[in-house]
């Protein structure tokens, strides 16, 4: 490494560059004269970066002790180092965790931008991406960021991984279940499937309809009325074929007598709420007569016939259609609209040639769903529909605008390409950048602090710190490190080591140098 004297040029990661004016402590520390401060600041030399006067680099690329950002991200005290401390433990299970996960991401720029834009778009119409990258080049990731994006925006998110055999696209009712389970509220952390999305809309009709302040005052929804879209939330209730949604509000009127003053707090009341939510969440094994005969007999009402939802496989129309009622729902309840992730999209092109065809058909009913049928590469009114007549003639597409992001990723591979192609535009398309060089180093620097608050007793000295950030930028310029969970993966098991075996650490580094060559 480049030895550091009196009159050269450094960087540090909180302080930026400036110049050696002085070296004190034996040569342990330096006094630097920062451009974007004035005095001298005194800096150890390990957290010291040697550049040319124009900030660029001169050799290695050591990481600094801690760039204090993730320090700022997250909440201060205890509180916080528990909540590192997870965050440490699950990356290093090799599970990214979905919240936080903007604390860790590098090299995303373009594709954020991308999302923003997306975003921004559903407010007042829909949008379809597809997010295409080598297997670890971060899909999953990118849709982590996806959802905390759309959280902070207050979208309502739902999010699926598909598989050959539990999740399959070609079985329309697992893959609208998973979403279900997947679901995650802006507004409420640990709310599960649709019951908040109910309550929230019920409260919020109440609203509606009363005249007077105090009782409006008296509604826990009552801070989300500036944004509840009140048009469908009346809709939603509506009577009129050609405004309500022929699941929903059936289901949303029941609902609404249920959990009334009369009603509210009688454990068959419960039992039916929990058995009316479970058939609409797509998971009941009570038979759509049967609800609808306890329903109207207990409540003394009837809204409307709640038609049957089964697992057919030729029924992905019916649920893009229930899908674009949730999304009317979410706006109803003062969200902005709805983002539907799925993830391991590829997974459709290991099927046989006619679940493919199913798959197909899938992706592409939920791709009109958010952008109409004109804005999708094949014929809604012509695609094939199963069930029953009544089945048959639901539109995949509720309404429009539709306020639904619908984020397919998958592994860049061309049997599954080939079959999004053919129903989405390819202007929908995007390749996720493989991590440039210059990226490795803000990575080290979330992860070391990162690390640092969930060990707080920890210190990492320069004979590992260097090393680490030089054969990062090293590993990823050569190819060794060609995708990012490789990269976490290193760092969390050097720092590991250096915790635990601080002894070896000095061979183990020098061992891995050798190998990443």
């Amino acid at each position: 490494m480049a030895s550091i004297g009196v009159g050269d040029w450094v960087e540090h990661a909180s302080e930026g560059i400036g110049q050696v004016e002085r070296i004190t402590f034996g040569g342990r520390s330096l006094m630097v004269r920062f451009e974007n401060r004035t005095g001298l600041t005194v800096i150890p030399l390990f957290e010291a970066v040697k550049v040319n006067s124009d900030g660029t680099r001169t050799g290695q690329v050591p990481i600094p002790v801690a760039s204090r950002r993730v320090r700022t991200m997250l909440p201060p005290g205890k509180e916080g180092e528990l909540l590192a401390l997870r965050l440490v433990e699950a990356l290093r299970t090799g599970v990214a965790p979905g919240r936080w996960a903007h604390l860790y991401s590098i090299g995303r720029d373009m594709e954020l931008a991308l999302v923003d834009c997306d975003l921004q778009q559903c407010r007042d119409g829909g949008a379809v991406r597809v997010f295409l990258g080598d297997y670890g080049t971060g899909k999953t990731h990118m849709l982590d960021l996806v959802r905390e994006r759309a959280l902070q925006d207050n979208y309502v998110v739902a999010r699926a991984v598909l598989d050959e055999v539990e999740v399959s696209p070609s079985h329309p009712q697992r893959v609208y279940r998973a979403l279900i389970d997947g679901i995650s509220y802006p507004d409420c952390e640990d709310a599960e499937g649709l019951y908040h999305l109910f309550q929230r809309t019920v409260e919020l009709h109440r609203l509606q309809k009363a005249a007077d302040m105090p009782e409006r005052e008296k509604c826990s929804a009552a801070e989300s009325w500036d944004n509840v879209d009140q048009v469908w939330l009346a809709n939603l209730f509506s009577r009129d074929k050609n405004r309500r949604h022929e699941y929903l509000t059936p289901a949303l009127q029941y609902f609404e007598r249920l959990t009334s003053a009369e009603l509210i707090g009688s454990p068959y009341s419960d039992e039916l709420i929990d058995h009316l939510l479970n058939y609409i969440e797509g998971r009941s094994v009570v038979s759509n007569k049967e609800l609808n005969d306890a329903l109207r007999q207990f409540t003394g009402i009837n809204p409307g016939h709640i038609f049957a939802v089964r697992d057919q496989k030729t029924l992905a129309h019916l649920y893009a259609y229930i899908l674009g009622g949730i999304a009317a729902l979410s706006r109803a309840a003062g969200y902005t609209g709805l983002v539907l992730l799925l993830d391991e999209a590829e997974m459709a092109g290991l099927l046989s040639s006619q679940a493919q065809d199913l798959a197909t058909y899938l992706f592409g009913y939920y791709a009109a769903s958010a952008v109409g049928a004109e804005g999708v590469r094949f014929n809604i009114d012509e695609a094939p529909r199963g069930g029953q007549r009544v089945h048959r003639a639901f539109p995949p597409v509720f309404r429009t605008p539709s306020n639904i992001y619908c984020v397919f990723a998958m592994t860049n591979e061309e049997r599954g390409k080939r079959l999004l192609e053919k129903v989405i535009s390819q202007s929908a398309f995007c390749d996720l950048a493989h991590i440039q060089a210059d990226d490795c180093r803000k990575l080290c620097r979330s992860l070391v602090d990162l690390y640092l608050m969930a060990y707080p007793g920890f210190t990492l000295g320069g004979d590992i710190e260097k090393p680490m950030g030089d054969m990062v930028y090293r590993g990823v310029t050569n190819g060794k490190f060609a995708t990012p969970r490789l990269i976490l993966k290193f760092i969390i098991e050097t720092l590991d080591m250096s915790r635990l075996c601080r002894s070896q650490i000095v061979s183990f580094v020098t061992e891995f140098r050798e190998r990443i060559g």
